[in-house]
């Protein structure tokens, strides 16, 4: 539990950073508590989301074939942007906000190299797996 949390916290701050430093326009976050809210209701909606992406992704198993698997790495990146700006644009966390579908293209994709690393530099264990 305590790697999950820590990840949580890198995740939000990292986001934080890439908001302010490269999407300062587009992308607005007010704090290091609105971040790391962000961070958390968009990974709850996309463990929601996740099962009807899996879904889709057996519909679209001969284009994902031929493509040797390029159409449900881009299928993921877009719905993760969509989630994106959903929570972006919902008004569900104060102090957050996305203005635009390329700002939270580019925003997902940026949450996902943080967490990757974040998860690279602090580990996994079997408790955070359940």
């Amino acid at each position: 539990m305590r790697h999950f949390i820590l990840r949580a916290i890198v995740s939000g701050v990292g986001l934080l950073f890439v908001a302010n430093a490269f999407f300062r326009d587009s992308i607005i976050i007010e704090g290091v508590v609105a971040s790391i809210l962000a961070v958390a209701v968009i990974g709850i909606v996309n463990a929601l989301v996740r099962p009807l992406l899996f879904v889709v992704k057996i519909f679209t198993f001969p284009v994902n074939l031929l493509t040797l698997g390029l159409f449900g790495l881009i299928l993921s990146w877009v719905v993760n942007a969509l989630i994106f700006l959903v929570v972006g644009n919902a008004e569900m966390i104060p102090g957050f906000q996305v203005k635009g579908f390329i700002p939270a293209l580019l925003g997902s994709f940026a949450l996902s190299v943080i967490n990757s690393l974040a998860t690279m530099l602090i580990g996994r264990t079997k408790e955070d797996d359940r």
